[in-house]
């Protein structure tokens, strides 16, 4: 569309310009009140984080369904788990969106490789509020335990 040189064209611009405006500002009017900040700002109890023996948490799986999870690097095999009740091998990043689901009223059985990684899991799920148990030496020691006869011939 091609505007008109002189007072008409002039005219139809200031005319769409203003049309414009009063629809841009008819739109801004918010009836709702204003947002107010909550007064107080509740944080959650912190939890804690604690270790747990080989000899415990295989006694302890195998008596009561616990929340045991294996913290699994994307390079690590996690066919060769050992059979634990209850056992779910999780990757590490998806274990954190998947807490944000979990109930704090039941403590988390945190199992790695070595150990370092559930440790700095559980340190910063206990922030939010979960007590933690994790295995120091992590599934080495687990299966060193398992594999060497669960503590038969010490």
């Amino acid at each position: 569309m091609k505007l008109k040189s002189g007072k008409s064209g002039w005219l139809i611009l200031s005319g769409l310009v203003m049309s414009a405006l009063l629809v841009v500002t008819a739109g801004c009017q918010n009836d709702t009140p204003e947002y107010k900040l909550p007064d107080k700002i509740e944080q959650p109890k912190p939890g804690k984080v604690d270790y747990v023996q080989p000899d415990e948490l295989v006694s302890l799986a195998q008596r009561k369904n616990l929340r045991l999870y294996y913290l699994a690097d994307s390079q690590q095999d996690t066919t060769i788990l050992p059979p634990l009740p209850g056992l779910q091998s999780v990757m590490i990043g998806d274990f954190f969106m998947q807490t944000d689901t979990m109930s704090k009223k039941e403590p988390l059985y945190l199992i790695c490789l070595y150990g370092d990684d559930s440790r700095k899991a559980a340190l910063r799920l206990a922030n939010g509020g979960f007590d933690c148990f994790t295995l120091d030496g992590g599934m080495v020691r687990l299966k060193q335990y398992i594999l060497g006869g669960m503590g038969k011939n010490k």
